[in-house]
């Protein structure tokens, strides 16, 4: 007996779920999105990128006694603890030898935060590369004795407890001579004088 009732699949929040991952309203889920074609049966294929373990709910509306629902040909992978990458990290001139960086908010809140002059080879984990890095709990720290004139690639790792994000996409900077001194010229309170 084949099964013609609306179907939805979904996470977030308590059951039916908050987000739809896919739905159909009879019939076979269709291709594209996250339903894949995987040894010629249609398969549900999602990445959990968030930072909390997801429960998927499935949802049959219109259920009848009698039939069968064949719900998914799946392939559970799982990939460990989650650690994503930190990603949004913004950096700001606040002196002729200091800088400070901000990020976005990472699932652990903690990350290590590693410098050095531009195209300098990374580390990986808690271990620093050819950089100065160091341990930040927050989404912001301050970085010191830096040189005028000097590029400065900044790389952020989330440590999700002792596993650890790979490193984010390098934000580079420069203090350029003279930097502050325009800086603190043109504020506000001086341009009103």
């Amino acid at each position: 007996m084949e099964f013609r009732q609306p179907l939805d699949v979904a996470y977030g929040g308590s059951c039916p779920g908050t987000t739809s991952l896919v739905c159909t309203t009879g019939g076979y889920f269709p291709l594209g999105g996250n339903v894949q074609l995987v040894n010629d049966y249609e398969t549900l294929i999602w990445t959990n990128t968030g930072c909390q373990t997801e429960r998927l709910y499935f949802l049959g509306d219109g259920v009848s006694t009698g039939g069968d629902i064949y719900v998914f040909n799946y392939a559970y992978v799982p990939g460990g603890p989650l650690c994503n990458a930190v990603t949004g990290v913004n950096v700001t001139i606040t002196g002729s030898s200091t800088a400070d960086i901000q990020l976005d908010a990472t699932c652990s809140r903690n990350v290590v935060v590693e410098y050095g002059a531009t195209g300098f080879a990374p580390g990986t984990g808690a271990t620093a590369g050819d950089g100065i890095a160091s341990s930040v709990s927050g989404t912001s720290t301050s970085l010191a004795g830096l040189a005028v004139g000097q590029t400065y690639d900044v790389y952020v790792r989330q440590d999700c407890g002792g596993t650890f994000s790979a490193n984010g996409s390098p934000t580079s900077f420069t203090i350029i001579p003279g930097e502050i001194a325009l800086l603190r010229s043109t504020s506000p309170m001086n341009l009103h004088r």
